[in-house]
């Protein structure tokens, strides 16, 4: 598996391992007795034997010992966290580009968990699924009564098995139910189209293992288009992913130059990465999309490209997640410890984390119109719905303004 942090895992196995501690009897036996280490493994030790003889229901201790482990991490930052076996394997799949699962892509929030997307020859797209759709339960777990992140885990599982899922779509009356089978589904992070003769289209999703080669397959692609005089690229509700991923991304459009710096208190944290030579578009212009869900790798690589001077970075704030975590080996137990290890900063020196990246032309994702416009760019025609602001009537509109906005100014277009 890549690293979420390059050498680091090498770095730390041989400290992990070397002072891990492990709350069983044979902690009593440890000499220092009087050490605060020792005083404070008693204590615990002593809580979870409580729990364990004396708790009206039976605990798995094994589920005390994560569960403690999972408390102590929870009160350093809001990324670093303690993964199981089953979460440290979702991760992997994440990452990998490739797991077992139906192939639907959900939008999780406070209030609910609404499918946004499916894959073609996915289960979910086989099943009669619809984008829209509102998930109610996962083989008879209510979302309401669970910890949303971790039931739809669930939903991934060895291929050839079956999971329910119940929904609730608008126009119907009554909750609809699908059982689906799961299968090996291959998720490709990148996508590309021509918008007219002279404008190529890049999306990411996320960064991946794969993401570098399927960005450069898709630039190839592009450039076959001998007109071709502009890209755009659309790092918009990209959560991030892997950071060697979003390096050389961040490298297949610069030919030099500083692509992000890494602080932290280990002397392997405090990086300066940089560009080598070889833009893959060298003489076509560049705009970056972003939005309030561009976090992380998509931060480093629209800093990057900003900070150099390659890009124009057209959007809204970025999420500002910039931290970089670090896998560590939990042993013994097949547990890792994901801890956030560094900082990092775009060329300039700005700090990313809690402020995000600053577009250099702020347009927000949905637009007030006082008037209908009359459509000037194909493909993008725009459309609007009526609303109400207060007892004014308004219109909005609901095409993608961003990337409308992006296309004009590629085209020179006021």
């Amino acid at each position: 598996m890549q690293r979420l942090f390059p050498r680091f895992w090498t770095f730390f196995i041989g400290v992990i391992a070397g002072s891990a501690l492990t709350l069983t009897s044979s902690v009593l036996a440890y000499r220092h007795q009087d050490s605060p280490a020792f005083q404070d493994a008693a204590r615990i030790y002593s809580i979870l034997q409580q729990i364990q003889q004396f708790y009206v229901d039976e605990v798995a201790y094994d589920q005390l010992i994560d569960d403690v482990i999972s408390a102590i991490v929870s009160h350093l930052d809001r990324h670093s966290d303690y993964l199981d076996g089953n979460e440290f394997a979702h991760l992997t799949d994440v990452t990998s580009g490739e797991y077992a699962g139906v192939g639907v892509e959900l939008a999780v929030s406070e209030t609910q968990v609404v499918v946004v997307n499916m894959f073609p020859d996915s289960p979910a797209s086989e099943s009669g699924l619809a984008i829209g759709d509102r998930v109610v339960s996962v083989d008879g777990f209510h979302i309401a009564d669970e910890d949303p992140e971790k039931l739809l885990m669930g939903m991934r599982g060895q291929a050839g098995t079956s999971m329910r899922l119940v929904v609730e779509r608008d126009g119907f009356p009554e909750p609809l139910a699908f059982t689906l089978e799961r299968r090996r589904i291959e998720m490709s992070s990148v996508s590309q189209r021509m918008l007219n003769e002279t404008t190529g289209y890049l999306k990411i999703k996320s960064f991946t293992q794969d993401t570098p080669d399927e960005v450069a397959g898709a630039l190839i692609s592009l450039k076959q288009n001998a007109g071709l005089e502009g890209v755009i690229l659309d790092l918009r509700d990209n959560p991030g992913g892997l950071l060697d991923s979003a390096l050389a991304v961040a490298d297949l459009f610069l030919d030099e130059g500083v692509i992000v710096k890494t602080q932290g208190r280990y002397y392997e944290a405090n990086v300066v990465y940089y560009a080598n030579n070889g833009d893959r578009v060298s003489g076509t212009s560049l705009v970056v999309l972003i939005n309030g869900r561009s976090a992380s790798a998509a931060e480093i690589v629209a800093g990057a490209l900003q900070g150099n001077g390659r890009a124009l970075v057209l959007g809204e704030q970025s999420f500002g997640k910039g931290s970089i975590q670090s896998l560590f080996p939990v042993e013994p137990g097949n547990g890792v410890l994901k801890l956030t290890t560094a900082h990092y900063f775009t060329p300039s020196g700005l700090a990313i984390d809690g402020k995000g990246i600053t577009p250099d032309r702020f347009v927000p994702s949905e637009v007030v119109l006082d008037s209908q416009l009359t459509p000037i760019i194909n493909p993008l025609p725009l459309k609007s719905v009526v609303a109400h602001q207060g007892d004014r009537k308004v219109q909005i509109a609901k095409q993608d303004f961003q990337l409308r906005s992006a296309l004009q100014q590629l085209n020179g277009v006021d």
